[in-house]
């Protein structure tokens, strides 16, 4: 069982309602929501401040917008999300102690449109969500600079497995679906989905993605041709 009480020392009083009121929070400061190991692992692997903040807003605000992010570690963006939007935030992540943290947080602080999943992406279907987030999330497959620990599985195998598994799932999906990546995800995004942002932010490009009617993209010269 979870202790609501564990971790809610840690988590500075004013961070939430100042993001609430629609100002920022200094990444060192929101980061003490987290133990001392997660913390160590924000500047590499969570995203920042900043950057939560302008993905959260792309991938839509609404009350109705159920959002995914992509192994979602302790819950950062997801928290950022929740607190600057009224979109509901759902993180599905492997490592089950960083699910625990989460889940920890959420709960001793009444959190209640972000929810964490443990389990692997491939399982879920994505079809229950409209929006989604992928932060690079597979990179530690195929260089050891970014690996987090040795409780998963990591191969070359498992990265293009995972890939190929995002562009079928986003494949799937109906128009109308918006993505937002952070340093990519390793692959191309499916046909159907036109980049309606490119913003430089942080260390890379945060791009938004949304599914649309491709035949309204056709190339003039490939309708010419129809005619001819």
């Amino acid at each position: 069982m979870i202790d609501a009480s564990q971790h809610q020392e840690e988590f500075p009083p004013d961070s939430l309602t100042t993001l609430r009121h629609g100002h920022s929070v200094s990444d060192e400061k929101f980061d003490r929501i987290f133990s001392g190991n997660s913390r160590s692992l924000s500047s590499r692997h969570w995203t920042p401040m900043k950057v939560a903040l302008w993905a959260a807003k792309l991938l839509g605000t609404g009350p109705d917008v159920r959002v995914l992010d992509v192994g979602c570690g302790p819950g950062k963006f997801c928290f950022i999300g929740e607190a600057t939007t009224s979109a509901s935030y759902f993180g599905i992540e492997q490592r089950l102690h960083f699910v625990e943290e989460a889940e920890r947080i959420r709960l001793a602080h009444n959190i209640s449109r972000a929810n964490f999943i443990h389990g692997n992406m491939i399982d879920l279907d994505w079809r229950d969500f409209h929006a989604f987030y992928l932060f690079n999330p597979f990179l530690e497959n195929v260089t050891g600079l970014a690996r987090i620990d040795q409780t998963v599985a990591l191969s070359l195998e498992h990265y293009n497995t995972y890939v190929d598994c995002v562009v079928e799932k986003l494949r799937a999906m109906p128009l109308g679906t918006r993505v937002v990546t952070y340093h990519g995800f390793g692959g191309a995004m499916p046909e159907g989905y036109i980049m309606r942002q490119k913003k430089a932010i942080g260390t890379a490009y945060l791009d938004l993605w949304v599914k649309e009617d491709s035949a309204l993209h056709e190339p003039l010269q490939k309708i010419l041709d129809r005619f001819e």
